[in-house]
């Protein structure tokens, strides 16, 4: 178990600080959306349960986040660190690199090995403290409204960059391990082929977090299974 206290560099975007606009535009987004839901929640029996094959993950590498949530990644990726080769290179040649969230990409990374940099897949973890009662407990389930939907477009829009959508957008809610998640699911551009992206937010009282994962279609047999699954391993370390 990997205990962290910190958050680590969020993935560089190329298109400079207007980065800095994307991440405040973002963040406003979720308050905004999961502030609102707190008064407009349902409470059902029982969630169908998306989980991409998950049968254990005993191998798999626990990460404790700020001492509020933990995940379980698998041993194909890795924990992005400052020191690191790869972080280093985002420094010295691209205008921007955010410090908001523990990030872990495709293993050997971190030394620009070879092979690591002909695939591409992401895993970024973002922990938001709030005030109690801001947004909803970690299993009601929200019922969203068309504005909702509208938040939740802005959401996957800050994430966008210089890429278009090759495939919009699509929202739902799943069960994240006991935890109620807002799934958005969409397909943008990439600079080597299409990206699936998927962002689940998560609240949980006075807390929430945002888990935003991605890789290339094209690379779907290799990493789909390993990066999708690992929201079914998410944990509030207290659930409320």
């Amino acid at each position: 178990m990997v205990r962290l206290c910190q958050p680590l560099n969020e993935e560089v975007n190329v298109m400079n600080n207007k980065n800095n606009l994307s991440e405040r535009k973002k963040r406003k987004c979720v308050l905004n959306l999961l502030m609102r839901l707190s008064t407009a929640f349902i409470v059902v029996a029982a969630l169908v349960v998306v989980c991409g094959g998950c049968t254990g993950h005993s191998s798999w590498g626990t990460y404790v986040i700020e001492d509020a949530l933990s995940i379980k990644v698998p041993p194909t990726l890795e924990l992005r660190s400052d020191e690191d080769v790869y972080t280093e290179f985002l420094k010295d040649n691209l205008a921007y690199v955010n410090n908001s969230s523990v990030i872990f990409q495709q293993k050997e990374l971190s030394e620009m090995n070879r092979e690591s940099m002909k695939t591409y897949c992401r895993i970024m973890v973002t922990h938001y403290n709030l005030e109690t009662g801001d947004v909803p407990h970690c299993d009601d389930v929200q019922k969203l409204s068309p504005t909702d939907y509208d938040e939740l477009r802005s959401i996957a829009d800050a994430q966008l960059g210089p890429f278009g959508y090759v495939e919009t957008p699509s929202y739902k809610n799943i069960d994240a391990n006991g935890s109620v998640a807002i799934d958005i699911s969409y397909v943008r551009e990439g600079l080597n082929g299409d990206v699936r992206c998927h962002i689940y937010i998560l609240s949980n009282y006075d807390e929430m977090a945002m888990i935003v994962t991605s890789y290339r279609v094209s690379e779907a047999s290799k990493w789909a299974q390993d990066v999708e699954d690992v929201i079914d391993t998410f944990e509030w370390t207290n659930p409320h």
